[in-house]
């Protein structure tokens, strides 16, 4: 997977996008990956928002909300276009 990453961003992108960890696998920065992809298809920065929230913790929040009645009010998604 990281020959992929290295045929498809800049040389010089590489350090923020991944490392070698020290069992010679690789540790990837998907959310900084994904927003080169955004500015390179010309969202703004000012449009683009980068979170801390894993995906699989996000991906069970949600799926345990789909179950409630009501979504809290600390819970907001908001998209840009």
């Amino acid at each position: 997977m990281i020959r992929q990453f290295q045929k498809n961003f800049p040389e010089d992108c590489w350090d923020a996008l991944f490392y070698q960890k020290e069992n010679q696998k690789y540790q990837l920065n998907l959310w900084k990956a994904n927003e080169l992809i955004f500015y390179e298809a010309g969202i703004l920065p000012e449009h683009i928002a980068v979170t801390n929230l894993c995906v699989r913790i996000v991906t069970v929040r949600f799926y345990i909300l789909t179950d409630r009645q009501e979504m809290p009010e600390e819970i907001s998604v908001r998209f840009w276009h």
